[in-house]
Formats: structure tokens, sequence, C-alpha cells
């Protein structure tokens, strides 16, 4: 099983061949308008659309049947989250969104998944729009303690793990903030469970993902192995089209 995550930035519709290019089994894709999603759902098996308070939601996309929404009332003013259980794995879609602070709000709804999450193995995903590098001089609600708390419940981030960079000081950019290159950001993450070992990691290329007409984010994905003799493969894009 594939599983990705991408901001399309809107116009999913119409970029349906970027999405196509991950192959992903399971798409989590932010900055969703519900027409688009309601164009591009019947492609697919299973389908779930989470509305916010814009006009753009966040959708979660399945190539294969089994693909299950659990009830989860998103605590606080938080939004925009989905919880989905998919081969026996508990996953949280996440595209925070906020009229002020991010952090507040994924500490909220990453700490509630947890604590009503049963399932053996997790994966916490999508655009955050936080990194602990901007914590600065935060002493409460800091995005280095929401890292802190998915570790202690066993996730680690899988772009720090295949990379061996610090966290907060990632060399490549998620986001080019107003399209513009010369503002890179890190604030898309795939946190999965430790016992989920990595197989693969990977990124999209800015050159390929972001810029006028497609994002201003790029994808990420990623293989993993359950410890079973099974294997998840958590995000798509191990082989992306051309």
């Amino acid at each position: 099983m594939k599983i990705a995550c991408w901001n399309c930035a809107d116009g999913l519709a119409t970029k349906r061949a970027m999405l196509d290019r991950l192959d992903g089994d399971i798409l989590v894709v932010a900055e969703v308008r519900l027409a688009d999603f309601a164009r591009v759902a019947p492609d697919f098996a299973g389908a779930v659309y989470r509305p916010s308070a814009s006009a753009r939601g966040l959708a979660v996309f399945a190539r294969g049947p089994g693909l299950q929404v659990r009830r989860f009332r998103v605590p606080g003013q938080a939004e925009c989250y989905e919880w989905v259980q998919a081969g026996g794995v508990d996953i949280l879609a996440a595209w925070v969104k906020s009229a002020g602070d991010y952090v507040r709000p994924a500490h909220q709804v990453v700490a509630h998944f947890l604590r009503q999450s049963r399932a053996a193995h997790r994966i916490v995903l999508g655009d955050l729009n936080l990194n602990p590098g901007f914590d600065g001089r935060r002493k409460s609600w800091r995005a280095a303690d929401l890292v802190g708390h998915l570790g202690r419940h066993g996730l680690r981030s899988l772009y720090h793990e295949a990379t061996g960079e610090a966290m907060g000081a990632e060399t490549r950019a998620t986001h080019h903030f107003t399209y513009n290159a010369a503002r890179p950001f890190h604030i898309d993450f795939i946190f999965a469970s430790k016992d989920l070992g990595l197989v693969q990691f990977g990124m999209g290329e800015a050159d390929r993902w972001m810029g006028a007409g497609r994002s201003d984010h790029v994808p990420l994905w990623a293989e993993l192995r359950l410890p079973e003799t099974h294997s998840i493969r958590a995000a798509a894009g191990l082989a992306e089209r051309p």
C-alpha cells in the first residue's frame, strides 16, 4: 500500500496528471475545493472530504477498498483533519489551518488522535504548517514539543530519519511562500511508528512540482515495512511518472 501527502494549492481537477504521477494507494491532498473533489473522487475506490471554514478542504483518496473513516471530533478551533484506517494502520491526515497560531491546534489534534487511537501502527502526515526552527523564544505550544510528543508515542519523522538532518535545520524545502523560491520553508511531514521500518523515502523536486499552474508545495512519500512479513508502502512517488 502506498500513501502520499501533497498540498495542491487549489485547482486539483486541473492538476489531475500531477496527482496521477504519485500513483498512490492512499493520497492525502490539502487545499482542495469540494467541486474539484467531486470531479476526482469517482476515479478512486474510496474518497473522503473534510471541509474547512474557507472554500478549500482536505481530501483523502484510496485506490483500493478498505478505507475506513474513524469518528473524529476535532478539538478547539483546529482544522482541517481526518482520521482514517487502512491496512490496520491508523492515519491522521492533516492540513493545519488556523486564523492565527498554527502550533496550538496541531498540538490539540495530534494529542487527541494519539489518545484515541488504539492501533499498533500509526502515521501522521500532511501540511502541518509548522517547524521547530520557527519556535524562537516561544515558551509554550512549541513545534519542538509537538515533535517530542510524537516521539514519546513512538512516531518519528521519515524525512529526518532518511536524511540524518536535525529537526529545524532541513536543507530541502517543502513549501515556497507565495511561490517565491527565495522564501523556502519545511512545513510538510510524514511521521510513522518506529516499528514501521523505513524502506525508502522521497520528496518531489521543486522544478517539477512548484510554480505557476502547479503548487507552492512538493509531495512527500516513503515505503514502510510492517514488523510482519507484508509491507505497508507509506507514500507514493517511489517511481514518479514523467
